[in-house]
């Protein structure tokens, strides 16, 4: 395990002792930090999210358009969607064979449950499930930018491989300044993304902390 990833697991477990600790005492003033560091936590997890669409985009726009065989990249989205749907299939099974007895030995008490049951409750009804023609619609946004603002990925990486297959037919100087753009901003996204990590250990910290407080 790196170093990153270690510091990260140790301040996970760290928030989560001191969360117990002080769930456990009744000083407002423990609880009182619990609920002040926890928008650190969150604004850690905005950071991390506000680079995933820039930076799937722009990598995929750059790294298909300057690929000069298109169809060797076609070939190797074809394996990655094999390769996904084996994943999601095999964790689906896992999931089916080994949540029953895991949830017939857990002892859930009965006021949490009570808790959770009006929450869900006063979330109000549970949304319908969009057909298959209104999913298979949704696939090609009509507009990419409102996809990418309402954090629709599949959409939006849709359409970053269209038009990364566009730029890679269009004249050579054209595209090498289109993709150099791209590169550009990927390579910007990937140096924000390690400035997120580094403070990855603070924001775990703060977000372990006020969940086990609660």
């Amino acid at each position: 395990m790196t170093k990153p990833a270690l510091r990260t697991l140790l301040s996970l477990v760290a928030g989560l002792a001191i969360g117990v600790v002080i769930s456990a005492t009744s000083s407002s003033g423990l609880h009182a930090f619990a609920t002040a560091i926890e928008p650190i936590g969150t604004v850690w997890v905005n950071a991390i999210r506000m680079t995933v669409i820039p930076l799937v985009v722009s990598l995929l726009i750059a790294t298909i358009a300057e690929e000069k065989d298109v169809r060797a990249v076609g070939r190797l989205g074809g394996r990655a969607v094999a390769l996904y749907a084996v994943i999601l299939t095999t964790v689906a099974l896992l999931t089916f064979l080994a949540a029953p007895p895991l949830f017939s030995v857990m002892s859930i008490d009965a006021t949490s449950a009570a808790s959770l049951r009006g929450a869900s409750s006063a979330a109000g009804t549970t949304p319908a499930l969009p057909s298959f023609t209104s999913w298979l619609v949704g696939l090609v946004p009509a507009n990419p930018v409102k996809a990418a603002v309402d954090g629709a990925m599949l959409p939006v990486i849709i359409f970053a491989v269209a038009f990364a297959a566009a730029l890679a037919r269009i004249e050579p100087e054209r595209r090498a300044a289109a993709t150099g753009i791209f590169r550009g901003i990927a390579d910007a996204m990937l140096v924000i993304v390690g400035w997120v990590l580094a403070v990855a250990p603070v924001g775990v910290f703060c977000l372990s902390v006020a969940l086990a407080v609660r």
